[in-house]
């Protein structure tokens, strides 16, 4: 047998190699892809996705509801005893404060993100328009109505309603029951009637799950009824991810067996529980495409970049006054602008023009509808009536992708990486970012433990101002891929928080400032005062008669002229009004109120004592009086409930 030649047998040996090489790149590249491996300065991925191409090709619609309903005020405690869904949350590992460096990346040469796709005109027969405005709250109804109408013209049809168990939905649920009426009259059902064509189911969810008709039904009265049955569940927890799911598979095999088509309404005021939705959104989405099931949404704007909304309620025993937290968004599927208010957490509830995220997509992968519910409720701490014009709002929607999705885009664009990294360094969420950001205004009088109080607040501040000013420089050092930034909603986000950051650190350093200069004047302890006050400590306050230095000028006027920049780049938009805000509240107050003496003012921040009145010496042989016990009505302590 002859021997293979040798260019031949060594063409052979390199065209092997070669192809082996390429598959191990692939099979890297393909396991980096599902992993979503990022560097230090990014999230990682919760959960890997597999995102249909067709996502490009869709548009949520989203119909903003004009008339003004009233508002729950009262929360009612029932507790439910159903079988929890199963859950299994993930949370992602947060990096440290601005520590870990940013790898430079080579900006791509395809720049089309998928907000610009997302905005794309869909197939023949839809509307390309994201968002439609009707004139009340009837016409949200009258919408689903339209689409049951159409669906039914084609197949009989099975409709769930799924409904939040929050005290805060009462009314809303009330609201929809009396307005079925209508609704079913349009569809031709009254009462009980032998059409079967619409058939109706109803769910309900908060910690637990609950199925308030075991058989779908055409009785009006009877879907009246579960409806009333909906309890309310104190835990706070809203399920709402699962609760779609096991509504949808409840009823599937039934509108199998019937030849039906499915819809579902959620009915809920928030965004549901944060890990629960990271964990099982994407199934939830599976699970309505495998049911043929459209999902539409009668919901609430989400917060503005933040995922809470606190509502106030008073304690029928104590009279004190709460802040209960519930979820209300973000309207994207991470945060992208700060948290905080330079100080704290976020106790605002600016409005996003936009629908929570989970809700949004969920609507929009399943050819839904997104309704958002009209009003501000009256207890809603921090709300601001805004409404957002739909035109100029286009230009800024959110990106409705899945997380995973997101993550991965985002390693192609440092400006978006840098934005989330801020972020979440700066989230006080984080216990010691939280621990870092309370910077004590109030001082002991005894001089010793004054000095060891002030120069601990100084070293917390330096080390908080250090963070603030990595972060102005690495935002800084972005400006070049700002201007190359093809999305106004990344554009607005990147302006806002360079803002933000630099008003931040200003007010830390004349926080610093009017502690060293404290330490440097105060020697002693003070005297009395001529009429016998004696010194009770030291406190923080800010002065227009204090001066400031060139330095904390240059930082304030910096600031200053961001945020008029963002005004007039993103009129309009909640990143405009956030930055009037952030213009009008009091610079120096840590609790970010809005007395007018903006950034603008320039004041200066200097230590003050305070003085009291000494207290009367007890008489000799004088017995003490017992405190009045506090008036309380008769009954159970009544717990303090969650949203």
């Amino acid at each position: 047998m002859e021997e293979p030649a040798p260019g031949l047998f060594g063409a052979f040996v390199s065209g092997l190699s070669s192809m082996l090489i390429h598959l191990g790149v692939l099979i890297s590249l393909g396991l980096w892809i599902t992993a979503g491996t990022v560097d230090q300065g990014a999230f990682e991925p919760l959960v890997a996705y597999h995102v249909p191409e067709e996502e490009r090709d869709l548009e949520l619609e989203t119909v903003f509801l004009d008339e003004e309903i009233t508002p729950g005020s009262q929360v009612t405690l029932v507790s439910t005893n159903t079988p929890r869904p199963t859950s299994n949350p993930l949370t992602p590992n947060p990096p440290e404060l601005l520590q870990s460096p940013l790898a430079p990346l080579n900006w791509p040469t395809d720049r089309l993100s998928g907000i610009k796709d997302l905005m794309a005109p869909v197939g023949e027969g839809t509307t390309a328009s994201a968002q439609a405005v009707v004139d009340n709250y009837q016409q949200a109804l009258d919408r689903i109505t339209q689409e049951l109408l159409r669906l039914a013209a084609k197949e009989k049809v099975l409709l769930v309603w799924c409904f939040d168990q929050s005290g805060s939905m009462k009314d809303d649920q009330k609201e929809i029951r009396t307005r079925l009426e209508r609704v079913y009259a349009e569809l031709g059902m009254t009462g009980v009637t032998g059409s079967d064509t619409l058939m109706t189911a109803v769910t309900s969810f908060g910690k637990d799950f609950v199925v308030h008709t075991e058989r779908p039904t055409t009785d009006l009265e009877a879907i009246r009824e579960a409806i009333d049955a909906v309890p309310v569940d104190p835990s706070g927890e809203e399920m709402m991810c699962s609760a779609v799911i096991r509504s949808i598979s409840s009823y599937q095999q039934f509108a199998r067996r019937q030849d039906r088509k499915m819809a579902l309404i959620l009915v809920s005021d928030e965004s549901g529980h944060r890990e629960e939705s990271d964990t099982y959104l994407e199934a939830a989405i599976d699970q309505a495409a495998a049911a043929r099931c459209k999902v539409y949404v009668l919901g609430r704007e989400a917060v503005f970049g933040y995922p809470y909304a606190y509502i106030r309620w008073v304690h029928p025993q104590t009279e004190r006054t709460h802040q209960l937290p519930m979820d209300r968004g973000p309207e994207t599927a991470f945060a992208e602008v700060l948290q905080t208010d330079g100080s704290g957490p976020r106790s605002d509830a600016h409005p996003s023009g936009f629908g929570p995220y989970a809700q949004s997509r969920l609507a929009w992968r399943s050819g839904g509808i997104f309704f958002m519910l009209p009003s501000v409720e009256a207890e809603l701490v921090g709300a601001e009536k805004l409404r957002y014009d739909a035109i100029t709002m286009r230009e800024y929607r959110p990106d409705l992708r899945s997380r995973e999705e997101s993550l991965v885009d985002a390693q192609r664009r440092p400006l978006r990486k840098l934005v989330w990294k801020i972020v979440d360094d700066l989230d006080p969420d984080r216990r010691q970012v939280a621990r870092m950001m309370s910077l004590r205004r109030n001082f002991p009088a005894d001089m010793n433990q004054f000095r060891r109080q002030v120069q601990e607040s100084g070293a917390q501040a330096q080390v908080y101002l250090a963070g603030l000013e990595r972060a102005i420089e690495a935002l800084e050092a972005q400006k070049p891929a700002r201007e190359r930034e093809d999305s106004l909603r990344w554009q607005a986000n990147y302006d806002l928080i360079r803002a933000q950051v630099a008003a931040y650190a200003a007010r830390v350093y004349l926080y610093r400032i009017a502690l060293e200069n404290g330490l440097k004047k105060l020697i002693v302890t003070p005297p009395a005062l001529a009429d016998g006050r004696q010194l009770a400590g030291w406190r923080l306050r800010e002065s227009r008669e204090v001066p400031i230095d060139k330095i904390a000028t240059k930082m304030l006027e910096q600031a200053k002229e961001s945020y008029l920049a963002v005004i007039e780049n993103h009129a309009g938009t909640p990143w405009a009004a956030r930055a009037e805000w952030e213009l009008r509240r009091d610079f120096n107050d840590t609790g970010g109120g809005s007395s007018g003496a903006g950034i603008g003012s320039y004041q200066g921040v200097e230590l003050v004592p305070e003085y009291r009145a000494p207290q009367a010496p007890d008489q000799p042989g004088a017995k003490p009086q017992p405190k009045p016990e506090p008036s309380m009505p008769q009954g159970p302590p009544v717990p303090v409930p969650r949203l």
